[in-house]
């Protein structure tokens, strides 16, 4: 089942030692459970959740190493990156982890607005009354009108 909730990535010098295997995985911080509490602003906005992530960040030293992820500083201090997402939760052990299904949606949007904007340019062409013209005199679109 989707949820939505706040994850990092796992790492071992700030999440305590875990098997190495878990190096590339992300981490439950927050789970949204029940969307009444959501809309009615109880849980973290991104804004308060990047200063709780920035002060455990900086009280723990080695935070910026990961063994698998060599820019994984620049991932921490940046912004975009603590956001709230859809994921799907699963537990290895007594440890939560999940899966980011954000990033699968932002991919289909961007395949999506491609194919749509590429269908009104095609449109905005084929409207002009001198293509119409000659599609309605030759029965085929020209060449600047077919794609």
């Amino acid at each position: 089942m989707l949820t939505l909730g706040y994850i990092e990535h796992l790492n071992t010098y700030i999440h305590g030692n875990h098997d190495h295997h878990f190096n590339n995985y992300y981490i439950v911080n927050i789970i949204i459970e029940d969307l009444d509490d959501f809309y009615e602003d109880f849980y973290y906005n991104e804004y308060t959740y990047y200063e709780y992530i920035g002060t455990y960040i900086h009280d723990t030293p080695n935070q910026f190493i990961h063994p698998i992820i060599l820019n994984y500083e620049n991932i921490m201090h940046n912004e975009k990156s603590h956001t709230m997402k859809i994921i799907k939760t699963y537990f290895i052990g007594n440890v939560m982890l999940a899966i980011d299904y954000t990033y699968l949606l932002r991919i289909l949007q961007r395949t999506f607005r491609r194919k749509n904007n590429y269908k009104k340019q095609k449109i905005e062409i084929r409207k002009n009354p001198r293509e119409l013209y000659y599609r309605q005199k030759y029965g085929k679109w020209s060449k600047r009108a077919s794609f």
